[in-house]
């Protein structure tokens, strides 16, 4: 299993290839010890990189991202240099070349939406058929009914009803109620995700309108090391961050996305996060890896000066995804994706393989516009493997239909 390396910054490579980020070119991403023995290679056009990763089931994925991400993760994080061949091509060409790999990875982000949502489909039914609990909701465990009345979801709640109405929320529970009330009539096997995404939504509206406090399970608890106090950018960072969320979840309430519960929830949690966060003047971050019945890693048989080793490093990258992220108050979803899960590394002793799969998550997960499915995977795993579980954060979905 491919260990973190300590995050650095090569201020030339990545100047050089910044400044080649435009127009159409080649990536060669070089190899590093203890992180990865192979290179990697990428395409970039305007500013948009695509390149392939294997996934689990042996599968080979297209994966789209932007240059800035990618040259967080590669150059910055896993300190590889990037060298970037530009080509001399017109304008027109590097758009039809965006084009076709655009087209391609929408066919395929469909389709594995798709093959996820079956295999949904099928663990719900096994459980009807079982009488068993249905499986658990994605970002329904990331709040708690038990911390109902937290002051931060309070003043959550008063902002929202300002900004989107004091019926918004139970214009949204009614919504849900009218959705779960026609599929229990149609009683169709077929539109169990219609059924997930409206169980989702009520759940959603319910802990939004409960003000339902932060579940502290959802929380990466990290060693010492890498529990630093935040600095003034850091909290300036956390405010923005703050106030950016407060628009989005006001705008998610108000928008048609049938999808909307989960980007909800995942919206009030990381607002819980930050806003604790900045009470206790120390980061919270929600646990990438969290899942009920997750069996944690047992320790491994090392040295305790290997385990301080992986502490250290563990500690510098997460140091170093903060200034990089979170200090300059310009935070992306998906390098806000890669801070939590360097932190989910952080809480279990540094180690990448105790981490089990990442969440995956959509992106755009706080915005008002349906977008296709994108997820954030972290490269420091072994053949630069990509996570299919989307367990983060659940909760039974309790009651459904009858």
């Amino acid at each position: 299993m491919r260990r973190l390396a300590p995050a650095a910054l090569l201020a030339a490579v990545l100047g050089a290839a910044g400044a080649r980020a435009e127009g159409l070119g080649f990536v060669y991403v070089s190899s590093n010890v203890g992180t990865a023995s192979g290179g990697h290679a990428a395409l970039v056009a305007d500013g948009t990189v695509y390149h392939l990763q294997s996934a689990d089931e042996g599968l080979l994925l297209l994966v789209r991202e932007a240059w800035s991400a990618f040259q967080l993760v590669y150059a910055e994080l896993e300190n590889r240099p990037l060298q970037v061949a530009v080509l001399d091509v017109a304008p027109e060409v590097t758009e039809r070349v965006q084009g076709s790999f655009a087209r391609l990875y929408v066919e395929q982000e469909l389709e594995l939406a798709r093959r996820e949502s079956l295999r949904q489909d099928v663990a719900w039914l096994e459980a009807y058929a079982q009488a068993r609990p249905t499986p658990e909701l994605r970002g329904a465990g990331l709040v708690s009914p038990e911390a109902a009345g937290d002051p931060d979801a309070v003043w959550l709640r008063a902002v929202l009803h300002a900004r989107a109405g004091h019926d918004s929320l139970s214009r949204v529970t009614a919504e849900s109620e009218r959705k779960l009330a026609e599929l229990a009539h149609a009683a169709d096997p077929t539109r169990l995700e219609e059924l997930r995404e409206a169980l989702s939504l009520r759940e959603a509206a319910r802990s939004l309108d409960g003000a339902f406090g932060l579940d502290p399970r959802a929380v990466a608890v990290l060693p010492p090391e890498a529990d630093e106090p935040l600095t003034p950018p850091e909290r300036a960072g956390l405010e923005a961050l703050s106030t950016r969320l407060e628009h989005a979840i006001a705008e998610l309430v108000l928008s048609a996305r049938p999808d909307r519960g989960y980007a909800l929830l995942l919206a009030q949690g990381r607002y819980l996060a930050a806003r604790r966060s900045l009470a206790a003047n120390h980061l919270l971050l929600l646990d990438a890896f969290a899942a009920p019945g997750r069996v944690e890693a047992a320790a491994d048989d090392v040295a305790d000066s290997v385990r301080a080793k992986r502490r250290e490093q563990a500690a510098a990258l997460l140091r170093k995804g903060r200034e990089q992220v979170l200090a300059p108050a310009l935070v992306d979803e998906a390098s806000f994706n890669l801070l939590e899960e360097v932190a989910s590394i952080a809480a279990r002793d540094g180690r990448a393989d105790a981490a089990g799969c990442a969440s995956c998550r959509r992106a755009g997960a706080a915005s008002s516009q349906r977008r296709s499915r994108v997820t954030w995977r972290p490269r420091w795993r072994r053949h630069e493997r990509a996570c299919a579980s989307k367990t983060r954060g659940c909760r039974r979905a309790g009651p459904t239909t009858s």
